[in-house]
């Protein structure tokens, strides 16, 4: 008995820390990711979890009359292991889609820092003037470190822009557009998007929206009906 323990023990252990271990090296900048799978991993039970629960236990007391009967103990021990260990692989695996997505989520923020850059250094070469809403994508792609790569989001990849422009600052003086007004949001309009909150994705694509604010940096902003704190809403924003 006691070795079964420590066999089980051993196998959800190992696991673990292989799960760890992936998603760190897949992605070490990543602290959201990390972050994701670890509240997943250490969260509530999902549905299937909480099956596999009830379906080890019945096995654990199987286990033991079996034990005490000396009847079918091998076959009680192996159906036990093999149910933790579809335990374990639900468990670790839900954790990392968490991880991945979170990932996603990384790109995403990292891939608007980087055309929030190549806007500034438009900017600074084109008499602090916004590009036109129209062509803002062919504006400033000779200015965006990874080319077009940094225009795709990875959660829509077939669209060559998953990224949209405020439609009311295009053109405009950077001295005549106030502070906090919007300048980059999420969008499925392609490339060279704009508009205003109607060519807006309509629901965040990560859990939060990611948009970018005149005189302010690329932050998560909260979706309607979310009343947690993380963040401001995204329709609190002001697009002119």
């Amino acid at each position: 008995m006691r070795t079964v323990v420590v066999m089980l023990t051993g196998l959800f252990l190992t696991s673990s820390a292989w799960a760890q271990m992936v998603v760190t090296s897949q992605s070490s900048a990543h602290s959201m990711a990390k972050a994701r799978f670890n509240n997943t991993l250490t969260g509530s039970p999902s549905a299937v979890e909480l099956a596999l629960l009830l379906v080890l236990g019945a096995l654990v007391l199987w286990m033991i009359i079996a034990i005490r009967q000396k009847k079918l103990v091998r076959i009680s021990i192996v159906a036990l292991a093999l149910c933790c260990l579809a335990l374990v692989s639900v468990r670790v695996g839900r954790a990392m889609s968490a991880g991945r997505a979170g990932a996603r989520a990384a790109v995403c923020q990292m891939n608007m820092k980087s055309l929030e850059r190549a806007l500034w250094e438009y900017v600074s070469y084109n008499n602090d003037t916004f590009p036109p809403a129209e062509t803002w994508c062919d504006a400033i792609e000779q200015y965006v470190l990874r080319g077009r790569r940094n225009f795709v989001c990875p959660e829509v990849p077939h669209l060559e822009c998953g990224y949209g422009f405020n439609a009311n600052i295009g053109g405009k003086k950077v001295g005549d557009v106030r502070n906090g007004v919007m300048i980059f949001f999420e969008s499925d309009g392609g490339w060279n998007a704009h508009g205003g909150p109607e060519a807006m994705i309509k629901q965040p694509r990560h859990t939060y929206y990611y948009l970018l604010v005149n005189g302010g940096c690329v932050n998560p902003y909260r979706a309607e009906g979310d009343e947690s704190t993380f963040s401001t809403k995204a329709s609190e924003v002001p697009w002119e």
